[in-house]
Formats: structure tokens, sequence, C-alpha cells
């Protein structure tokens, strides 16, 4: 292993925020957390990622659409092989909004964000990283 790795208390791998954005736009699903009702809810979407942004689509008037207006939520994706015992999680923090602006939806769309559902008048959201954290662990 070499010597410029950080490990935390638990002897994982501390992944650089560089590193951490190369591996969100590995993969296409993720995790949005957030409380709503005063409890916590995680659920799955597709995503892309834009620069220190996460995009996906809800439908407006849905749970997720309205819990997310303006919300500070968390986002998770990972990809783990436990075969091999090998495998990174990162997650991201940060205020979430409903992009509005023509040039923003414009933008997203752009993105090539692939939906496995088939919404009715989608809109975009957005997560705005403020926290992006890390961490691998190999065999």
């Amino acid at each position: 292993m070499p010597n410029d790795i950080q490990l935390d208390r638990n002897g994982l791998e501390i992944i650089g925020q560089d590193e951490c954005l190369r591996l969100l736009g590995s993969v296409k699903i993720g995790r949005v957390g957030m409380t709503t009702d005063s409890m916590p809810l995680v659920l799955p979407v597709t995503f892309a990622l834009d620069g220190r942004r996460v995009v996906f689509c809800s439908t407006p008037g849905t749970k997720l659409y309205l819990a997310l207006q303006n919300a500070t939520v968390a986002f998770e994706a990972d990809d783990v092989d436990p075969d091999l015992r090998f495998g990174w999680s990162v997650c991201l923090t940060g205020p979430a909004r409903i992009l509005r602006d023509e040039d923003d939806i414009d933008r997203a769309h752009r993105l090539g964000l692939q939906l496995w559902a088939d919404l009715r008048d989608p809109a975009y959201i957005a997560i705005d990283a403020q926290v992006i954290t890390g961490r691998r662990v190999r065999r």
C-alpha cells in the first residue's frame, strides 16, 4: 500500500474529493437520504454527475419531490464486490433544489440521465455538494 494513503480509525482508506467525484461518475444508481414528516427516508434514484452536483429526476407531487424543496440532504453511491472484499462508498451532503431555470434544465437534459421509469412531466433536481466524503475497503 503506498505511503500517501490515509486510513480512518477503522482501517478504511479515505478517498479524496477528486477521486470521490470520479467514482460517483462511474455509477448510475445512488440513494437520496432526507427527512420527511420527522422520519428518515432513503430512496434509490438514477443520477448523473455535473461537476460537484448530482442531478436526478422526480415527478411533481411525489413525496421525494415535496421533501426536496430546498432541504439539505445526503446522497450516497457505492460499488461493492463482496467476493473480492473490495468496495467504495461516497457520500455528499448539500442543499437540494428543483431546477426551474431553462438553462439549468437544458444543461441537466444534456447529461444523458437514464430514467428507469416512464416519468410524466419529470422535474430535474440537483444536489449541490457542500461536503464530499468517501471510503474504500480493499482485501
